[in-house]
């Protein structure tokens, strides 16, 4: 009973991937839900895969999983402390007006310079300055 206990833990509190990071399994969660395989280098490359639905990208085996707390690279599409925009993807975002659910019509995107966060009040910011908020493309 102990032993499940102690890998139940470990999965739910060490398999949550980084974003964009080639994990033990050979891949790269790039959102909660996508992932890019890793080249020999450890570097994410080629095509972009999408896990089915209800299934969310890991750093374990399987690549995806349907227990939502192994998700990895969370953070798209969760509106910001005070509700007024969530992170769409890198470089782009929507806005919330007040409400805990982004538009899906009102958004914009940040110069190519820039990455979507947050924290960020301006919304876009310098990626030496801000961590991107959501890695995944436009959900």
């Amino acid at each position: 009973m102990l032993r499940l206990l102690i890998v139940l833990v470990f999965c739910i509190l060490g398999c949550q991937a980084a974003c964009n990071t080639c994990n033990t399994n050979g891949v790269s969660c790039i959102s909660e839900t996508e992932f890019q395989f890793c080249s020999s280098a450890s570097e994410p490359i080629g095509s972009l895969y999408t896990c089915p639905t209800g299934y969310y990208c890991t750093e374990s085996t399987p690549i995806c999983s349907s227990v939502a707390s192994s998700a990895g690279c969370a953070g798209c599409n969760k509106c910001s402390t005070d509700n007024r925009f969530a992170c769409t993807g890198r470089n782009s975002f929507a806005l919330c007006l007040g409400s805990s659910t982004p538009s899906t019509s009102i958004g914009g995107s940040c110069g190519t310079d820039y990455v979507c966060n947050v924290e960020n009040s301006n919304i876009c910011g310098s990626p030496t300055t801000y961590a991107v908020s959501c890695s995944g493309s436009n959900m």
